[in-house]
C-alpha cells in the first residue's frame, strides 16, 4: 500500500488558486456596513481548502492568504 505524498502538484496548484481567491475576495468583494463592520467572502476559499484538501492544507492556505494579503 502506497502512502500519499503531502506535496503533490495537484494539491499545490489548488492551494495556490485558493490563496489567490481569498486575497481577491477580501480586497474586491467586501461590503462595508459601517466603520467597524465589513462583510467579506475571504474565508470561503480557506474553508474549501480544508474540506477538499484536508486540514493541514486549510491551515497553510489560511496562513499564507493572511501573510500575502498583508503585504
Amino acid at each position: 500500500m502506497q502512502k500519499k505524498k503531502f506535496f503533490n502538484t495537484r494539491d499545490l496548484v489548488a492551494a495556490s488558486l485558493l490563496i489567490a481567491l481569498s486575497i481577491v475576495f477580501a480586497r474586491m468583494f467586501s461590503i462595508r456596513v459601517s466603520d467597524a463592520l465589513r462583510l467579506s467572502f475571504a474565508d470561503t476559499p480557506i474553508i474549501l481548502a480544508g474540506i477538499l484538501l484536508g486540514p493541514w492544507w486549510g491551515l497553510l492556505v489560511g496562513a499564507l492568504a493572511d501573510v500575502v494579503g498583508f503585504m
